[in-house]
C-alpha cells in the first residue's frame, strides 16, 4: 500500500472543513475507492464505497477531530476533518 496524498490531492476534494452537519467528497478519475472515517480513539464511524460525489451526514458525530481514509487496493489518501456544532 502506498500513501499518495500529493497525487490524490488533485483528485479528491473534501469540504467544508470544519463542518457541523455534512461533508462533501468529490473525486475525479473515478476508480473503485472506499472511504472510512475514524475518530481519534480508532473507532470506525463510517465505512462505505466512494462515489464520484458523496455527501455524508456527520450531524450525529460528537464534536472532535476525525481521520478520513480514502483507499483502494493500491493507494491510501488521508485527511483530517473537524466537526463542531
Amino acid at each position: 500500500v502506498t500513501y499518495i496524498n500529493d497525487f490524490m490531492d488533485s483528485q479528491i476534494k473534501i469540504y467544508p472543513n470544519p463542518t457541523n452537519k455534512y461533508i462533501t467528497i468529490e473525486q475525479s478519475g473515478i476508480q473503485s475507492r472506499n472511504i472510512r472515517i475514524i475518530n481519534l480513539l480508532g473507532n470506525v464511524l463510517y465505512d462505505s464505497i466512494l462515489l464520484e460525489k458523496n455527501q455524508i451526514d456527520i450531524s450525529d458525530f460528537p464534536n472532535g477531530i476525525y481521520c478520513i481514509y480514502i483507499y483502494n487496493e493500491k493507494n491510501v489518501y488521508t485527511s483530517r476533518m473537524i466537526k463542531h456544532k
